[in-house]
């Protein structure tokens, strides 16, 4: 780093101006080498090993991310076999490379756990790659305590007796909580045994430098299948295949987390895909998320939304830069990242300080200690000499922090006049035919003279120069050790090896001084992480012009001029649609209508706004008021795989059983279309049903949007002020062709017109035709054989002539004679 970062840092300290923002544009150039030096791996998914129990219905997790040596635990939740919604939304929340359990636990819950590592080999391996089953009496609770009460972590003060230790390990971690403890300790006896295999290095242990905690309880789950129906979030493999296999090789496509991902850091996509994946029901937490988006999209916070982005840019994972730093050798450049990072989250403070009224989040950056950052920040640009490092391609200290490193060092700079005077003086006692020589210092060797060749072809016995002890030859020069060399090696010995082996202990000093300061350092990252993806979705909010939603713990649903946030950016006229479920409306909507009409459109787009709502985002429409859910269960796709063993029907049916089981009136559940892959009769009496059980439950019915196809069904329902069916408008012309208006209204139709949605759509008239004459066969119940008889009729008249012509012609008497056997035919064709 040039003299400018250590100036820059030291007014840091000091404190900094709003003004000074404007001084932040570093070269664009060099900060996107940054990023993609300190780790080209930030694209590759984490290497996350978790850790589950599960007893006496209380599930217990803990996980380690091998990059950024993060330890997260899950206190002991309540999990209800044989669902087990929370350890499912805890993988997807994770999303981990291992997992590890324990032999002996019960059997829905291995079984649950199998099911989500290896979908569809329910009988797999226990120990295969990505599921590991450890022995249960190796890891006993009280053996699991012993290991969690080992752990060391860099926060903890170093002197501390066992007493304190275990204080301090109360203090961060639940040890009453019995399955999370067994998990933790399964986890890092686990890690113990495979930490060589895991980091490729000869370190004894994993190690811990932070620890976090988990939380699930206010969580709004979802299935890995409404994920995906939604489109939150849709993965695209590379098209080479060479480069399909990569963990790299994906990229987000057209989904709900690729239009809001526009954060300007790495930590900040991650904690965005985070949010994604556990949507909240605190109040709290959603209207502080919903006050920073509102804020950036105010005018008057253009200014200080642009001097934000510009100090969010420069932030990094300092976890995984600690890490980085650790190792031997560490580059010049992941020390100026660090530096970069820390300076700009003390710039960031300043500027939250200044609106911290505005909301719970600048309060909450403001109000963060920053005395442990600038002491962190003061020790880098004390300590490294920046633009000596650049020029030695190694780190370097300056001048003035340790005595004796001085001395040598001064001692080192003197060396190139003492080498220049023992050149001349060694010259002079060497013979007369070597015109010229220099000392040079190589380290482990020392001191040496280094001679020219003299002539051309030198033989052995010419390199016996009396006085000197040859040493070696390199570029036809020859090396001698002379008495003043082996006087220099001992007076002044490896000097350059010895300076760095200082600088060397020094660094390492410097690492562990940041390594006790990791926890505040991550905790201001992780905010401004937070800040990243807020200003992102504001971003987007404004672009679109979202809404805020009205939040209440209320049964109600109500969005005025809703619109799917995926949709309208495909498409150039977005029709808007108004729902309104719980209070006064009914809690059961159930859509007919056209196909091609916008059901499942309007289905999704309802699921998505709620869905965002709980997100702390703005939603696409002109006004949302959103009750609180706790569940969004959903029948819309249905994902097929030969590695399931699952027929389509059995999945459709695994999807609406969960929703039954596991809805209450806090939950919205949307169906599109259930029934369609069995017998038309069968689909319409199990949909039927669901819905009947549904409405027996009163007050108690959660949230439903239905669509389907089974017009009869307005027939099998009963009524019900829970009850209302809707469907979409539509016009058709003189023709005959249908023209869809995508606008809801109450209603609805007894025709799908399935026949004029082929037509429009290029089918062909013959298919078209033949098509409507069976659908008018089985509407009137009257055979289709007539036809078929018709066409049996017209061939038997040609077969009768052709017969005739070959009786009444000229033909052979053997030929007539077996035709007159044949007879028999022609008199049946007749």
């Amino acid at each position: 780093m040039s003299e400018t970062l250590t100036s820059v840092s030291r007014s840091s300290v000091a404190g900094l101006s709003e003004e000074s923002v404007e001084d932040l544009n570093e070269d664009e150039t060099s900060v996107q080498d940054d990023v993609q030096h300190l780790s080209s791996s930030d694209a590759h998914p984490n290497d996350v090993i978790l850790c589950v129990v599960w007893k006496r219905g209380m599930l217990g997790a803990a996980s380690y991310s091998v990059e950024t040596s993060e330890v997260s635990v899950l206190a002991d939740i309540v999990d209800v076999n044989p669902d087990f919604n929370m350890l499912k939304s805890l993988y997807y929340q994770v999303q981990p490379s291992k997992v590890v359990t324990l032999y002996g636990l019960a059997e829905p819950f291995t079984s649950a756990v199998r099911a989500l590592v290896t979908p569809g080999d329910e009988g797999g391996s226990a120990t295969s790659g990505a599921l590991i089953f450890l022995p249960s009496k190796e890891c006993k609770l009280q053996a699991c305590r012993a290991r969690v009460m080992s752990l060391r972590l860099p926060s903890e003060p170093a002197d501390a007796s066992e007493d304190e230790h275990e204080r301090f390990l109360q203090s961060v971690l639940n040890l009453g909580a019995e399955t999370m403890v067994t998990a933790l300790g399964t986890l890092l006896r686990h890690l113990d045994a495979a930490w060589p295999a895991l980091s490729l290095t000869a370190e004894a242990s994993a190690p811990v430098l932070l620890l976090t905690n988990m939380l699930l309880s206010d969580i709004v789950t979802m299935d890995a299948e409404t994920y995906e129906a939604l489109q939150v979030f849709s993965h695209k493999m590379h098209p080479s295949c060479f480069k399909m296999w990569s963990p790299s090789s994906d990229k987000e496509g057209l989904s709900v987390y690729g239009l809001f991902n526009r954060c300007r850091s790495r930590v900040g996509s991650n904690f965005m895909k985070v949010m994604f994946l556990h949507p909240t029901r605190d109040v709290g937490v959603l209207n502080g998320r919903l006050d920073v988006v509102q804020f950036c999209m105010q005018p008057r916070s253009d200014e200080v939304v642009k001097n934000m982005t510009q100090c969010l840019k420069h932030v990094r994972s300092v976890a995984k830069i600690v890490t980085i730093l650790s190792k031997q050798n560490s580059p010049v450049r992941d020390w100026k990242i660090l530096h970069r990072t820390i300076y700009h989250l003390v710039l960031l403070h300043e500027l939250c300080s200044r609106y911290k009224d505005e909301a719970a989040l600048f309060t909450k950056i403001a109000s963060f200690e920053m005395k442990a950052l600038r002491k962190v920040s003061w020790c880098i640009t004390r300590i490294i000499d920046f633009p000596d490092s650049e020029k030695q391609k190694r780190l370097t200290i300056q001048l003035g922090i340790d005595s004796e490193l001085d001395r040598k060092k001064q001692e080192h700079g003197g060396l190139r006049n003492v080498l220049s005077r023992m050149a001349e003086m060694e010259l002079e006692d060497l013979p007369a035919y070597i015109q010229t020589c220099s000392t040079i210092y190589v380290p482990e060797i020392g001191f040496l003279i280094a001679v020219p060749f003299w002539a051309p072809n030198l033989q052995d016995t010419d390199l016996q120069i009396p006085g000197l002890e040859f040493m070696f030859i390199a570029s036809e020069v020859a090396h001698f050790k002379s008495p003043r060399c082996r006087e220099l090696d001992a007076t002044l010995g490896d000097m350059m090896v010895s300076i760095v082996q200082h600088e060397k202990r020094l660094i390492r000093n410097l690492v562990e001084y940041v390594r006790e300061k990791i926890v505040p350092l991550h905790e201001m990252v992780q905010l401004a992480a937070e800040l990243d993806c807020l200003v992102s979705m504001s971003t987007v909010a404004r672009e679109n012009g979202y809404c805020r939603p009205a939040l209440r713990k209320e049964q109600m649903l109500e969005i005025k001029d809703g619109r799917h946030p995926l949709q309208e950016l495909c498409i150039d006229n977005f029709v808007p649609n108004d729902t309104c479920s719980g209070g006064t409306h009914s809690l059961m909507k159930v859509l007919t209508g056209p196909n091609a009409s916008g059901k499942s459109v309007y289905l999704k787009q309802v699921a998505l706004i709620s869905y965002m709502a709980h997100i702390g985002s703005y939603v696409p429409a002109s006004s949302a008021t959103i009750g609180i859910l706790d569940h969004i269960h959903s029948r819309i796709q249905t994902v097929e795989s030969i590695a399931s063993q699952l027929s389509a029907f059995i999945i459709d049916l695994q999807q609406m059983s969960l929703s039954l089981y596991c809805s209450t009136p806090s939950s919205l559940v949307v169906i599109d279309e259930f029934g369609k892959g069995t017998a038309e009769l069968d689909g319409l009496a199990l949909l039927t049903a669901c819905l009947r059980h549904y409405l027996s439950r009163g007050s108690n019915c959660p949230h439903v949007l239905v669509s389907t196809h089974f017009h009869q069904i307005t027939t099998l329902l009963p009524a019900s002020p829970l009850l209302s069916f809707q469907t979409l408008e539509y016009v058709l012309s003189k023709d005959e062709d249908i023209v869809c208006l995508f606008k809801l209204k109450d209603g609805s139709v007894e025709s799908s017109f399935s026949l004029a949605v082929l037509e429009a759509i290029g089918g062909s008239k013959e298919t078209v035709q033949q098509a409507a004459k069976v659908l008018k066969a089985f509407k009137q119940a009257t055979p289709m054989v007539e036809n078929h008889q018709s066409k049996i009729s017209q061939k038997k008249v040609k077969y009768i002539e052709l017969a005739n012509k070959l009786l009444t012609s000229e033909l052979d008497e053997t030929l007539v004679s077996v035709l007159n056997k044949d007879l028999n035919l022609v008199s049946k064709l007749k």
